[in-house]
């Protein structure tokens, strides 16, 4: 399977994630993307976030409208950024694919190569 590539720099992939989020080397808030699998259905939720650990269990609690109702989920993939900035813009990228292919391919390959944000 060929890796991912939708234009532009390569984007770090970061496997594990502390529970706390300190600040990156310019003082700004990093950011990350995740992605969520549904037990349910099978279908996938993108989103950012500045703590993977907190929203992930915002998610599982039933808290977030948008995966309330295909609960269980699980967290299948995320990659940190630089900034949240960053990270809401690959994940708006991300969404205006639409096509679950790209999302599969991205939870086998571990990584995000680029956005072309």
């Amino acid at each position: 399977m060929r890796a991912i590539s939708l234009a532009g720099e390569r984007l770090p992939y970061t496997e594990e994630v502390a529970g706390s989020n300190p600040a990156s080397p310019t003082g700004v808030m990093r950011g990350f993307i995740y992605i969520l699998r549904s037990e349910k259905n099978g279908r996938y939720y993108i989103g950012s976030t500045n703590d993977v650990e907190r929203r992930f269990k915002e998610h599982v609690d039933g808290k977030v409208k948008a995966t309330r109702d295909i609960r269980p989920v699980f967290l299948v993939f995320q990659q940190e950024y630089e900034t949240l900035r960053k990270a809401r813009q690959v994940e708006q990228k991300l969404k205006s694919f639409k096509r679950k292919d790209i999302i599969k391919r991205i939870v086998t390959e571990k990584k995000i190569l680029a956005t072309g944000v």
